[in-house]
């Protein structure tokens, strides 16, 4: 049994720093002489903390391979056999890497596939080119992504390598872990699905337009996938809002299904990475972390941003699979993913910048042996081609449309620097720079939401959660040639740099939600590593505590996460969304009338979430000029107050009605309502 104390200590002194900096940053340790600080000393104090926590962790805390390899010895059963002569038999552990060689029908119909693949991806393209968007590019588009995968998918070999690796492996999913695994996807679904038509209350108008966006598909006359729509986002990315909204309803309820589905499967898709790169204690603990981030839980319910998750998620996975195991399939799958994935929500554009620079690092870290990863490359970079389909035309044609988004929001663009250098009240780009780079950092700490999408005036995680990753970020950090240490370090800082720091309005958590995946990460890599130097210190007994500790403390951030964001969402809303909702609340056949600006029928909010019910524009000076509308009860109209004055005049006009007011949980009045006959 490993027994050091003194470095456990160190660890837990530096979870206590990284606690005590999260605390002091956001001014609530009640101690007298913390209160009296200037703003900038407890800001230098807490990023001192945080920093020491980072480097005190990364040096104490012990080596994952030597936990990881233990329990395979405790297992074995059998008395170790002496290795063969390498110059008889082949070694074990030779066998073991060697790949199945294919027999002599698949080497010749597997090229064939991969052929065929190539002919109808070149086919697709020409089309395209020639005739414009048809059935029949769609078509040689998915036979060229359906052969190309089914061209690298040796069955028989496969099913031996599955069968060996089930009798050999000795971290194989147990029954336990499977249960785990299913309870947490469970709790992520239930939180996310609960009452995901009402809550969050509000809607963005954003979102609106991306559901009318996805109804083009459904609905319009120019059905289209390799263009751009709303926001420069590829139509391919509402393809997954469209199959909710048909299949849930066109409703908000199937808006935000799209989102619901997405958020549960990056929970899956990142114990499966976080699995593959560190093991089974890590991956329920990462899944664990990000089912119970509030943000997560929010971005999941909202229709939006979440559909790049998946993709993200995956295509890593499957690349470390290649990686590790030089397989080519992985290797297919991982190009297709990013090929599909980058037509998603532009913030998935970092898989660019992520991918090339990992692969890389790898080679410059494994050399020699990377040479064997060539023909995954390769496959990888068809995949991409295959799956990317004619948006690779669409996108030479036309290169401005495809990256408009991003000009716009970059801190390159004139107009957002001096946008920016008035709101910080400064004179120049380092200022600017400087101070973007601090809210970016500090948004796990400190800063709320910039953005209009949730505007939740705390930090971007819980604080146990905050000082778990700044941990597990000093543990990869220190360690840059595990495979997994220059990924997620990467994935991180890489995500705060190019959608916090060079983009507007820092930190904006929509342009920034992939970055929960390597935080949560990170928080259960930091958290597997107390646990196994609990282990060796105090061993069974040490093992049962910290489980324990470990459960209490999950549930006490998930429910407490919970109640964060259900009281700040439930009944918050924009008056727009506020009117659409109250209007689609009436009964069937209620004529409604808006006194119109700053509100108008149209607004795509109002529009969305009314539906077909009648909705008509009235001008204040018309009423007042006597053209009054007529209509049969019930009816309604909508005043807002800086119309307040028209109330006494709807009340002579048509007598008999009811005037109520719409208000804010704050408070604040939002409009006000005059019933004639009608009622919620």
């Amino acid at each position: 049994m490993r027994k050091n104390p003194f470095r456990f200590l160190l660890m837990l002194l530096a979870l206590a720093a990284a606690l005590a900096a999260r605390l002091l940053l956001e001014g609530k340790l009640p101690m007298r002489w913390v209160v009296r600080w200037p703003v900038l000393g407890s800001l230098g104090l807490g990023c001192g903390l945080l920093l020491a926590a980072l480097v005190v962790f990364g040096l104490a805390a012990p080596a994952l391979d030597a936990v990881v390899r233990r329990p395979q010895r405790e297992r074995r059963t059998t008395p170790r056999q002496p290795e063969p002569d390498a110059r008889i038999i082949r070694p074990e552990w030779a066998r073991l890497e060697t790949r199945a060689q294919p027999s002599k029908a698949c080497r010749t119909w597997l090229p064939t596939l991969l052929l065929l693949a190539a002919v109808c991806y070149v086919a697709s393209l020409a089309l395209w080119y020639i005739r414009g968007e048809t059935i029949a590019v769609r078509l040689c588009w998915l036979a060229s992504i359906v052969l190309f995968l089914l061209s690298q998918l040796r069955l028989r070999p496969l099913l031996s390598a599955i069968r060996h690796r089930l009798s050999t492996i000795s971290h194989r999913p147990s029954a336990v872990e499977l249960a785990l695994l299913a309870l947490i996807l469970v709790v992520a679904f239930a939180l996310r699905f609960y009452r995901v038509e009402v809550l969050p209350f509000d809607m963005h108008g954003d979102m609106a337009s991306h559901a009318f966006q996805a109804r083009e598909l459904i609905y319009g006359t120019k059905r289209t996938l390799w263009r751009v729509g709303y926001g420069e986002v590829p139509m391919l990315g509402y393809a997954p809002m469209a199959v909710t909204l048909q299949i849930f309803g066109d409703n908000i309820f199937g808006l935000r299904m799209s989102a619901v589905i997405e958020g549960t499967l990056s929970v899956l898709g990142l114990y499966f990475l976080a699995r593959e790169l560190y093991g089974r204690r890590v991956a329920l603990l990462a899944a664990s972390f990000l089912t119970i981030s509030y943000v997560h839980i929010h971005f999941s319910r909202v229709g939006q941003f979440m559909d790049i998750l998946p993709w993200i998620v995956f295509a890593l996975y499957f690349l470390v699979r290649g990686l590790k195991r030089r397989g080519h399939f992985s290797f297919a799958v991982c190009g297709v993913l990013l090929g599909l994935g980058l037509q998603m929500y532009y913030a998935s554009r970092i898989l660019l910048v992520l991918v090339p620079l990992f692969i890389a690092w790898r080679w410059l870290v494994e050399r020699k042996q990377a040479r064997a990863w060539l023909p995954g490359l390769l496959l990888l970079v068809l995949g991409f081609l295959f799956a990317f389909g004619p948006m690779l035309l669409y996108g030479i044609q036309s290169p401005d449309t495809l990256v408009g988004r991003t000009n716009v929001v970059t801190l390159f663009n004139p107009k957002v620097m001096t946008h920016l250098q008035g709101k910080y009240g400064v004179n120049s780009t380092i200022e600017v720079l400087r101070e973007q780079a601090k809210r970016s950092l500090l948004t796990f700490y400190l800063y709320g939401d910039a953005s209009t999408h949730l505007s939740l005036p705390k930090p971007f995680v819980a604080p146990l959660v905050a000082a778990l990753f700044t941990l597990g970020l000093g543990y990869v950090i220190l360690r840059p040639r595990r495979m997994g240490s220059l990924l997620l370090a990467a994935w991180f800082l890489l995500t705060l740099l190019l959608g916090s720091v060079l983009t507007n309005d820092a930190p904006t958590w929509p342009h920034i939600v992939s970055v929960l995946l390597p935080l949560a990460m990170l928080a259960a890599l930091a958290v597997d590593r107390l646990w196994a130097e609990a282990e060796g210190v105090f061993g069974r007994g040490g093992r049962v505590v910290f489980t324990l500790l470990t459960v209490v403390a999950l549930l006490i951030v998930g429910v407490s996460n919970w109640r964060l964001y259900y009281d700040y969402a439930h009944d918050i809303a924009r008056p727009r969304t506020r009117i659409g909702r109250y209007l689609a609340a009436l009964p069937a056949g209620t004529q409604s009338f808006i006194i119109r600006d700053p509100f108008f029928s149209h607004d795509r909010e109002i529009r969305f979430l009314v539906g077909e019910r009648p909705v008509a524009d009235v001008r204040e000076e018309a009423l007042r000029a006597g053209d009054l509308p007529t209509f049969s009860e019930p009816a309604v109209f909508i005043v807002t107050p800086n119309h307040a004055g028209v109330l006494e005049l709807l009340q002579q006009a048509y007598p008999g009605g009811m005037s109520r007011e719409h208000r804010e949980p704050t408070d604040y009045l939002a409009f006000f309502s005059y019933e004639i006959g009608a009622g919620p």
